[in-house]
């Protein structure tokens, strides 16, 4: 049993890139990413090699080639340098598999391939199709997941919602958008790299990938110790000053841009600072090198009581926690 693959041989010597309508365009000889992001001004390009789940997303260079073989989102500027979200992170999968399907991939089993089309698309791909029927079947709930056409996307979530995991599995979160990351993601290394996994292996990991998220979260009791008692004591002392700090960052090139302000306890402006760094190898850097000027602002400026705040939740836990 396989995941989903092509009704032709399979394509590896175009790139594939998908535009935010979920058009599918592909490409056999070199393109930059300039010229795409020049019929896309307010986007940027990303490679799905380069993506997962509660990671920033970051930007493909605009001086390199799109590479045959390899999968690309054109997406909107305010996603870039942002963790994507369980639900961006459906949506994409399912806006790929349909283009994708559209375009001429289609579903085989056994050799036998047969073409989706219309609205039977999306559906086929994640529940329709047997091997997605197969990985399906292992659901981790007391009652199996209707993977017919009698009830939609949306409730198939619903039900997945409301029903609490059998306690051998390890986790306490919900499973479905995991195995339906894992559905696509296997059916692209099938057509992109010709590697097939069982129906066990697909189920495996995407459980694995969940408790692996889970174990990365803090516990509630760990985010009251670490985040409430600042905040209480901020509010306390009159004679602190609050520092905001932000950063953006251009994975192709490694360039970041870094900013802050400072701010009394009237929320009356201060200061502010603005600097431009080179060589910087990840967002999360970035975030943590903002900081560090603004620390070094802080101190030039004499300011003893200062309140550090940053949108980076990844860092400002990472830093509380002393990691």
């Amino acid at each position: 049993m396989g995941a989903c693959g092509s009704s032709e041989s399979r394509r590896t010597d175009t790139a594939k890139l998908i535009l935010p309508d979920g058009t599918l365009h592909e490409f056999t000889s070199p393109v930059k990413v300039w010229q795409i992001l020049q019929k896309n001004p307010t986007s940027f390009v990303c490679n799905s090699d380069d993506m997962d789940f509660d990671e920033a997303v970051i930007a493909v260079g605009g001086s390199e080639d799109l590479r045959p073989g390899e999968l690309y989102f054109v997406l909107p500027l305010t996603w870039l340098n942002h963790p994507l979200r369980t639900e961006q992170m459906a949506a994409l999968a399912v806006k790929a598999s349909s283009a994708l399907t559209k375009s001429g991939w289609s579903c085989g089993d056994d050799g036998d391939a047969r073409k989706v089309s219309g609205g039977d698309v999306n559906a086929h791909i994640l529940f329709h199709c047997p091997f997605a029927k197969e990985v399906w079947e292992f659901g981790p709930w007391e009652h199996s997941l209707d993977t017919s056409t009698q009830s939609s996307f949306f409730e198939k979530l619903q039900f997945s919602k409301h029903q609490p995991p059998l306690p051998p599995y390890g986790f306490t979160g919900n499973a479905f958008p995991w195995i339906c990351w894992t559905l696509w993601t296997s059916r692209n290394q099938l057509m992109f790299e010709n590697r097939s996994q069982s129906a066990t292996e697909a189920f495996s990991k995407a459980l694995g990938s969940l408790k692996e998220w889970e174990a990365a979260q803090p516990t509630t009791q760990e985010s009251k110790q670490n985040y409430s008692p600042r905040c209480h004591a901020s509010t306390e002392n009159s004679m602190e000053i609050s520092c905001n700090t932000d950063a953006s960052w251009k994975g192709g090139i490694q360039l970041a841009g870094l900013a802050w302000i400072f701010t009394d306890p009237a929320s009356k402006e201060l200061h502010r600072g603005s600097a431009a760094q080179d060589s910087v190898s990840s967002p999360c850097m970035v975030e943590a090198l903002a900081i560090r000027e603004a620390l070094l602002q802080a101190a030039s400026l004499n300011y003893r009581h200062i309140c550090v705040k940053s949108d980076s939740q990844v860092l400002v836990y990472t830093i509380s926690t002393r990691r």
